[in-house]
């Protein structure tokens, strides 16, 4: 597994760095917002990410679009470019679930006996074939709840 994604990586592919002379209230987001969702999902760097955009474009749902005074403010592009982010890391987690799913049905084709799977404790996924010691950890469950 990689890295775990740290907070001040996390506010930068946000797009919330705190501004220089500023403080997290600037953002939309305190750094307990953001480190919640890290501790959630143990770091992980697409599902911190999708979340991460998922709050935001909740963030800027509200915003609309002014034109006053001969200018135009287009706030409502801030939304749509959040929720393309959204479905760009939603794609790359369908892609990785795909690759795992792939992974796991061509374990147990290989192990030449039914096996199954098992979540424990750590939310880990272990594929078990009976009458065997063999054993092939997986990634954790709850970055694919769709598929199991």
């Amino acid at each position: 597994m990689a890295e775990p994604i740290e907070l001040e990586e996390f506010r930068l592919h946000l797009g919330e760095r705190i501004p220089e002379d500023g403080e997290e209230t600037d953002t939309l987001f305190l750094d307990t917002d953001l480190q919640s969702i890290i501790d959630r999902f143990l770091g992980d760097f697409l599902l911190c990410m999708y979340y991460g955009w998922i709050a935001k474009a909740g963030q800027l749902a509200v915003l609309i679009d002014i034109n006053e005074s001969g200018s135009d403010r287009k706030l409502s592009q801030r939304y749509k470019h959040a929720n393309s982010q959204v479905k760009l890391y939603e794609k790359l987690l369908e892609k990785e679930a795909d690759e795992l799913v792939a992974t796991l049905r061509a374990s147990a084709v290989g192990l030449g006996f039914d096996a199954f799977a098992v979540e424990d404790e750590e939310h880990n996924i272990s594929i078990f074939a009976p009458d065997s010691n063999y054993e092939v950890r997986f990634w954790p469950l709850y970055r694919f709840p769709a598929i199991f």
